[in-house]
């Protein structure tokens, strides 16, 4: 492997870590609407893309689409997502966040700043990183996907 590739592995590896501690600290929420990995996943994706259809979300995540299917409902019972007909296409069908799933993603953010709250203290840039992991992560969705 070569350095570059090394480093690589090391920033996936510090991800996953720290993935795992937001993890831990959501679990503890009373207030953030308890949902399956899955679906937290499909609700982060419509809050970036509002009026994805079922199949690009499916797509643009890797999961299948009864997977897709399940995690719309749960998504809906909860009232954090609807599910409507373009205009004039009554066989397409477009996800939209509810001002519920908003609600839930803003107590979400808090509970992630908290939860990063000791980088404060650390030299670097947040907003930078935020950036560059945002771009790493559609850049590899992207060469999965074959749209790279």
């Amino acid at each position: 492997m070569s350095p570059h590739d090394a480093d690589l592995a090391a920033l996936a590896d510090a991800v996953l870590t720290l993935a795992r501690e937001i993890e831990l600290r959501m679990a503890e929420e009373a207030d953030v609407v308890a949902l399956t990995a899955t679906a937290r996943m499909v609700l982060r994706h419509v809050h970036h893309r509002d009026g994805a259809s079922p199949s690009d979300i499916g797509e643009r995540l890797g999961i299948k689409r009864p997977n897709v299917s399940e995690a719309l409902r749960q998504l809906e019972r909860a009232g954090l997502v609807t599910r409507d007909h373009p205009t004039g296409d009554r066989r397409g069908v477009v996800v939209r966040a509810t001002p519920l799933a908003d609600e839930n993603l803003a107590r979400l953010r808090e509970v992630w700043a908290r939860t990063l709250a000791p980088a404060r203290g650390m030299a670097l840039d947040a907003a930078v990183l935020s950036h560059s992991l945002g771009d790493l992560a559609d850049a590899a969705a992207d060469a999965r996907t074959g749209r790279a």
